[in-house]
């Protein structure tokens, strides 16, 4: 599921700069600098012990 709000996120600053979507601007600047910053590293961390589990067993 995060993985999906960060790729819709990515999207949606892809909008933002190549369409000349600035309406856009404040939802994903709020986005960027309150969710994204945690959630990124966060998914990553998880991912890195999963894939360690993984190879573990």
């Amino acid at each position: 599921m995060a993985l999906l709000f960060i790729g819709s996120l990515s999207l949606l600053s892809f909008a933002r700069y190549y369409l000349g979507a600035g309406w856009l601007n404040g939802i994903v600047n709020w986005c960027y600098e309150w969710i994204y910053s945690y959630l990124q590293p966060l998914v990553r961390i998880v991912l890195g012990f999963w894939i360690f589990n993984k190879s573990v067993t």
